[in-house]
């Protein structure tokens, strides 16, 4: 399921802006608002770059509506998913999670030799 981006209002998020930026990487901004065709952003960095110095007496927080098609990507950092009464997590019980997978999704990793057990054969002498 996709996040939503509502849930994220008055939290720091990731947004690459390259029209405004003049490169493709990801900047934090305070996510303000979200609209059907943009979102909402606050940050200095947008300030100092689209208004001249504005000098007043009371400090002004300046939001700014970017478009969504100025805007190449949005990145929300989120934690893992712990898995309760799990432990210490998949690595501690000898899983990992496979490339590519969702977090849920674990595998055994295949043993190396140094890892293997190895065991005696069993004799059927009677």
């Amino acid at each position: 399921m996709a996040p939503s981006l509502s849930k994220y209002v008055n939290k720091t998020i990731l947004v690459s802006i390259p029209p405004i930026s003049g490169d493709v990487k990801c900047r934090p901004y305070r996510l303000i608002g979200v609209e059907l065709i943009g979102l909402w952003l606050e940050s200095a960095e947008l300030a100092s770059d689209f208004l001249v110095e504005h000098k007043s007496a009371t400090p002004i927080t300046w939001t700014f509506f970017v478009p969504y098609s100025q805007i190449a990507c949005v990145a929300i950092g989120t934690t893992p998913v712990v898995i309760p009464g799990g432990g210490a997590g998949p690595a501690a019980q000898g899983q990992v999670r496979a490339p590519g997978a969702p977090a849920s999704v674990v595998v055994k990793p295949a043993p190396t030799d140094s890892t293997a057990s190895h065991k005696k054969p069993k004799n059927k002498e009677r």
